[in-house]
């Protein structure tokens, strides 16, 4: 009998600077409470993907019981692990070693925790795509990867039910933004009333065919932004499911190599700016491909936070970069305890959310200090190598111009929000002109700052 198979990708992931109370919080919020839903729940199936910043933060506060608890549910087929990068950073605006290297790091590190996992899929994180990734995925070996399917159709791509795109025998799934969305926002009440859509829906089509929607999600939703989330809709969901005889719960790995659905080679494209695919993300929105904006929250026009941010970023990948090709080269001498200093904390230090927080959706300008932060760690390090003033100076030029964007941009949200709430004009009058005097002490201390680091890395020593 034909069915509707429903494959739901859960993304768990935490920042390496995360503060332990937020790890212990959505722990007894959202980890534990999933795991134990993994392992008792007779019909749960689930596709996951774990950042290795998260495990690290899990191992470092004792809580090896979520560990232990994901490796029960891989064994018992519960969950299926898939690959991804380490540390969560946007792969389509990285360099494509780097993408590389992330994805081994991650190979390597759930290969230590959980064993041989199958290379099936891979993971984006954000769902970021771009066509320049999918030969990167095929010489790792995968088999398939999953991108958002909101720009397709004003690309003339129909997302298909029945059957699997693919490119050289690559897979390539389509994640219903519609049906993503319904369940993140709450549009669908409980999970019983989920499969009650869904049963309709299979009812209107070809019942003659295999049909297939694939849902992803934050991890985090069940339990820690929404509360009890994973009892109100996930366990309700699987209960439902139970006594569905249309609709059926199963892995994107079950869709690829054992449930019959035709795959098809998708052509290449003609007259536009992508071969395949539109770049974009779980977050692209039609208007923002339109502006070239494919990957909005984490790289915008128009936002000075994120030209300058990635400004940062390239700079210390492409000092990096050059560092480790002319160690290789021999043409500079690397000590083996630069070379792994220099490498873990650039593994750590361009993850996602720091860039979706300068953003005008989800503005958290602490968070990006943090990131900054771990930026400026990596490029200090840089500097010490490569041992050149002008090096120095152009990165603490974006580094004074990004501080500057980010104080000036929450001022002028502080400022729109006393207006909006009619605050009293002279207290707003004060308040705007005690903040103009932060800034410009801002600029000072900064100033100051570069002068120390000009004095301790560009000077000879006495």
């Amino acid at each position: 009998m034909a069915k509707l198979y429903v494959a739901i990708l859960l993304d768990f992931f935490q920042p390496a600077t995360q503060h332990p109370s937020v790890i212990d919080k959505i722990t007894d919020e959202c980890y534990q409470p999933l795991i134990d839903f993994f392992n008792t729940k007779r019909n749960a199936k689930f596709s996951v993907s774990v950042s290795n910043s998260l495990i690290e933060l899990l191992q470092a506060q004792g809580k090896e019981q979520i560990i232990t608890g994901l490796k029960e549910a891989i064994v018992n087929r519960k969950i299926e692990m898939l690959h991804t990068g380490a540390h969560h950073s946007i792969f389509p605006l990285m360099p494509e070693i780097e993408v590389a290297h992330q994805i081994d790091l991650d190979v390597n590190i759930k290969k230590k925790l959980f064993g041989n996992i199958n290379k099936t899929g891979i993971f984006s994180p954000e769902l970021c795509y771009s066509d320049k990734l999918l030969p990167i995925y095929n010489d790792l070996n995968f088999q398939w990867t999953v991108i958002d399917d909101e720009v397709m159709r004003m690309n003339g791509i129909t997302s298909p039910l029945h059957e699997i795109f693919c490119v050289n025998r690559f897979g390539i799934f389509m994640r219903s933004r519609l049906w993503s969305d319904k369940v993140k926002n709450k549009e669908i009440r409980n999970g019983e009333e989920f499969v009650r859509e869904l049963e309709n829906e299979f009812e209107k089509l070809d019942q003659s065919k295999n049909y297939y929607k694939i849902i992803t999600l934050s991890g985090e939703t069940f339990g820690h932004h929404i509360s009890f989330y994973q009892e109100t809709f996930l366990r309700d969901m699987c209960c439902s499911l139970s006594r569905s005889p249309t609709v059926e719960l199963c892995l994107i790995s079950d869709l690829w190599d054992k449930i019959p659905l035709r795959k098809v080679e998708k052509p290449q494209e003609q007259g536009k700016e992508f071969e395949y695919f539109p770049s974009c993300s779980y977050g692209t929105q039609q208007a923002d491909y339109q502006h070239g904006d494919y990957y909005p929250h984490w790289k915008s026009s128009g936002n000075p936070v994120h030209d300058n941010l990635w400004k940062l970023t390239n700079l210390i990948m492409n000092a990096s970069q050059e560092i480790f090709a002319k160690a290789d080269k021999q043409e500079i001498v690397l000590s083996k305890t630069n070379h792994d200093s220099l490498r873990k904390q650039l593994d750590r230090a361009f993850y996602s959310t720091q860039y979706s927080h300068a953003s005008i959706w989800d503005w958290k300008p602490n968070e990006v200090y943090r990131g900054i932060d771990t930026q400026m760690q990596v490029f200090y390090l840089c500097a010490e190598i490569i041992n050149t003033p002008e090096f120095l100076r152009e990165g603490e030029s974006i580094y004074t111009q990004l501080m500057w964007n980010i104080f000036e941009e929450d001022c002028n949200r502080q400022i729109d929000w006393a207006k909006e709430h009619h605050m009293d004009f002279k207290i707003w009058k004060d308040w705007k002109k005690a903040t103009l005097e932060t800034l410009k002490s801002l600029e000072m201390s900064i100033y100051k700052l570069q002068e120390v680091h000009k004095r301790h890395y560009c000077e000879p020593n006495n």
